[in-house]
This record gives C-alpha cells, sequence and structure tokens, in this order.
C-alpha cells in the first residue's frame, strides 16, 4: 500500500511539470508566429534587392543580354579591382582598431573622473553622435517648408 501512495503522488508533480513544460513551449509558438509577418517583411527587404542584384550583375553592358560569370571573370582579372580591395580592408580594419583604441582611451579616463565631473563629460561625449542626425532632420524639414511651388501656366 506505501508503494500506491508513493506513486500517487508523484503523478500530480510530473503533471504539473509537463503542464508547463507545455505552457512555456506554447508561448514560443505564439512568439514566433507573431514575429513571422515581420521576418517576412525583413526577408523580402533583403532577399529581394539581393537576387535583384545578382540578376543585374549577369546581364551586359545594356542590361539585355544574360552573359553569367563573365562580368566577374572580368573584374577579377583587373589589378585596379584588387587595389581598391586591398585599400577597403586597409581602411575598414584600421578605422575599427582606431575608433576602438581611442574609445577605450577616452572610456578609461572618463571613468577615472571624479563623479560630479563624469556626468558633464559623458554628455559632451554623446554631442558629435547627436549632431549630425539632428542636422540632417533639420535640413529636411527646412528643405519641405521652403520648397518653392511650381506654378503652371
Amino acid at each position: 500500500m506505501a508503494h500506491t501512495a508513493l506513486d500517487s503522488t508523484a503523478a500530480p508533480a510530473t503533471r504539473r511539470s509537463a503542464g508547463k513544460w507545455s505552457l512555456g513551449r506554447h508561448r514560443s509558438i505564439v512568439g514566433f508566429l507573431f514575429a513571422l509577418p515581420l521576418m517576412a517583411v525583413i526577408a523580402g527587404l533583403v532577399i529581394y534587392p539581393a537576387g535583384y542584384a545578382i540578376h543585374l550583375a549577369t546581364l551586359n553592358k545594356s542590361m539585355q543580354h544574360f552573359v553569367g560569370l563573365g562580368n566577374f571573370f572580368f573584374l577579377f582579372k583587373r589589378p585596379t579591382f584588387w587595389l581598391v580591395v586591398e585599400q577597403s580592408c586597409l581602411f575598414a580594419i584600421t578605422a575599427v582598431i582606431f575608433k576602438a583604441v581611442v574609445g577605450f582611451v577616452v572610456a578609461h579616463f572618463v571613468h577615472n573622473l571624479p563623479e560630479k565631473g563624469q556626468r558633464k563629460w559623458r554628455g559632451m561625449l554623446l554631442v558629435p553622435w547627436v549632431i549630425p542626425p539632428a542636422m540632417s532632420t533639420l535640413a529636411w524639414l527646412w528643405r519641405q517648408n521652403f520648397r518653392p511651388s511650381i506654378s503652371h501656366p
């Protein structure tokens, strides 16, 4: 009889844990279904232009005849292309390293400032990050407001 008492107490615990497991799985499926339309839009905004760019890259100069990978073979034989690739990689690598080093040095100096001065310096360091989008937004607004009206005769 003791054996059945243990079995009866173990069954509800098993049912509860299985219920939590299925509920968690159900929530993740629902979350995935809610995110699916957004993933489809993003995929469409990425996959369609990429496919169209590949299609255009396989056409001739007049964009009327399919030449396959001929454009790429022509491009890879050119020394100018490889010079541009080399300079682009050099620029990207040095820019990332330089920005990281400067960022770490500035962060170290700001961290070692007294607490009272830290807030002021952190705010000033955000100014170069905030100014370009703010100025482009203002320029766009001013262009919209001061657009000359076109009069038709």
